[in-house]
């Protein structure tokens, strides 16, 4: 005896005789499909993410060349700049190294998930300090100028 199993994709029926002695799960080539659409958008997403991190690690190098010319390299903002932009670019390292190497030693997955972690801890903590920074100095500079002028007044 031989079952039909039919499947109906995308207007197009197709039929698959299977002998009765071999047994196939109803949906597995359902499963199979999906599986297929899961690959090619993991394969979508990894190519987006290699974009996106190598055009992030030029515009990190663009921005250590400006950043750190003679004009620019010893005011305090140049160094904050220049540590954000080399924490940004370990964490955008470490997360391509994390999409090159398949997902076998879970040590080596967990090393690179930690440390890009805290490279964006870091980061972030940079981006705090430049932000109170600036409020301080405009803080003090605004009450020095006013009480200037009110010496003068």
């Amino acid at each position: 005896m031989k079952e039909r199993l039919i499947l109906h994709l995308d207007n197009m029926s197709t039929s698959h005789v299977i002998n009765s002695s071999t047994t196939v799960p109803a949906d597995y080539f359902i499963r199979k499909e999906i599986n297929r659409y899961v690959a090619k958008t993991n394969f979508t997403l990894a190519f987006v993410q290699s974009f996106v991190s190598m055009t992030g690690l030029l515009g990190n190098i663009l921005a250590l060349i400006v950043i750190n010319r003679k004009s620019l390299r010893y005011t305090s903002s140049a160094v904050f700049i220049t540590y954000m932009a080399l924490f940004d670019s370990a964490v955008l390292l470490l997360h391509a190294a994390n999409l090159a190497r398949p997902r076998r030693n879970l040590f080596i997955h967990c090393s690179l998930t930690y440390l890009t972690d805290l490279f964006t801890f870091c980061a972030n903590w940079v981006l705090v300090i430049i932000t109170l920074g600036e409020e301080l100095l405009a803080i003090c500079f605004s009450t020095f100028i006013i009480r200037g002028i009110s010496a003068f007044l």
